[in-house]
């Protein structure tokens, strides 16, 4: 009888180091909702950037895609490796077309 109330334990123990291993940029994508409102940690290079007065972000490329990052700080070099922690957000969506972004949050 113990072993039964046991045995759904070891899936759950499986599963732990999976929910915060890094995610690659394809995956987020491809699970926009999935994501939606999740925080995630993504590594990869700096591409362009953009520095307005409110607005800070840049596009952060792995081997598998790019996604914008809404910056909370400075805005990291282009061609530096980072690795951004941060909530996905579903920003736009209509028909085929969808802008998915990586808001920054403080570690």
């Amino acid at each position: 009888m113990k072993r039964r109330h046991l045995l759904w334990l070891v899936p759950a123990l499986l599963a732990l180091p999976a929910c915060n291993r890094p995610r690659t940029v394809a995956e987020i994508l491809a699970n926009a909702r999935e994501y939606d409102g999740r925080v995630v940690e993504v590594s990869g290079y700096v591409g362009e950037s953009m520095n307005l007065l409110l607005v800070k972000g840049f596009t952060l490329r792995d081997a598998t895609g790019s996604i914008v990052v809404v910056a909370r700080g400075a805005v990291p070099q282009a061609g530096s490796v980072a690795r951004v922690k941060g909530v996905v957000r579903q920003a736009f969506s209509f028909g085929s077309q969808t802008l998915v972004v990586l808001e920054e949050i403080a570690d």
